[in-house]
């Protein structure tokens, strides 16, 4: 494990390639399509916007999104950088959906820098790497402050890391993504009270990194849990939940896992008002299950 002072330096080194793409982004050297705060946009020719649903109709370099309460739909088009591909900078109940995202020598995918109540839903995010190991703040997608995210119907294949959530961020659902091929699928830097279910976990070489066994995340719905490629359990009834838990860590484990692996086109994208519910729900999931450890 790291020390201390080391990941503090090498969550600085991040936040500071971040704001510099961003900041190159204002004055040209790099061509980002940036959705204002004030709903103008950067690159209008490569945009339609009806009301709060904006809809990319050209590829695009980077995406900087400053605005809240908005729906960004790639339409299918491809979010091509070197650096940082998508980045949701201090917004609120940003739905940001339909998007192919890769490069050569793409180090983020999605960006979600003090965001809160967002969507993140049916993009395919791949070939996320980074030369440094240590810096494990790059991967697919990236919550780094505010929480109560919704991660869902994604495609992450071949990342250093599928999904990172950073230290203390909670309340996010990440619920129908596939998370395969890559080196980390979803890592925890002391983040809690998320729920984790019907993914498919399948092919990485650590499912799951990183985060405390103290720390409580929930791992199924209470009736299906996630796929995982290295489950090695039974199910003698034939209904597709094995029959024993998949262990992840002490105090967390999937009660429900899947037998075959969960077909995501079915999962259904979440509008940004379910979201406040959903995390409510979890939280009080979370507490039950707490006690129900604290009396064993």
């Amino acid at each position: 494990m790291p020390l201390v002072g080391d990941r503090r330096a090498v969550i600085i080194l991040f936040l500071i390639l971040c704001f510099t793409v961003v900041a190159f982004s204002e004055i040209g050297l790099v061509k980002a399509l940036v959705i204002n705060a004030d709903g103008s946009v950067d690159q209008p020719e490569n945009v339609e916007q009806n009301g709060d649903l904006y809809v990319l109709t050209n590829d695009v370099s980077v995406l900087v999104v400053r605005i809240n309460n908005v729906t960004v739909d790639g339409a299918g088009h491809t979010i091509y950088a070197n650096f940082l591909a998508v980045l949701l900078d201090s917004v609120n109940n940003v739905t940001l959906r339909n998007c192919i995202i890769t490069g050569n020598g793409l180090q983020t995918g999605i960006q979600l820098l003090q965001s809160s109540n967002c969507v993140i839903s049916n993009n395919l995010i791949e070939k996320t790497v980074f030369m440094n190991p240590k810096l494990t703040m790059t991967g697919g997608i990236v919550v780094q402050g505010g929480s109560s995210h919704i991660i869902s119907g994604n495609n992450l294949t071949n990342n250093l890391i599928g999904i990172v959530l950073d230290n203390g961020e909670a309340g996010n659902i990440v619920v129908g993504n596939s998370i395969k091929d890559n080196s980390n699928g979803i890592r925890f830097y002391s983040s809690f009270n998320n729920i984790v279910y019907n993914n498919n976990f399948i092919n990485n070489t650590r499912h799951v990194s990183g985060g405390e066994s103290t720390l409580l995340n929930i791992w199924d719905s209470g009736g299906t849990g996630n796929y995982w490629s290295n489950y090695t359990g039974q199910d003698t009834n034939g209904d597709n939940i094995g029959d024993s838990p998949h262990i992840i860590y002490e105090n967390n484990q999937d009660n429900y896992p899947l037998i075959t692996p969960n077909d995501i086109e079915v999962i259904p994208e979440f509008p940004s008002w379910i979201i406040l519910p959903l995390f409510l729900v979890a939280t009080l999931f979370a507490l039950i299950i707490r006690k129900k450890i604290r009396v064993l």
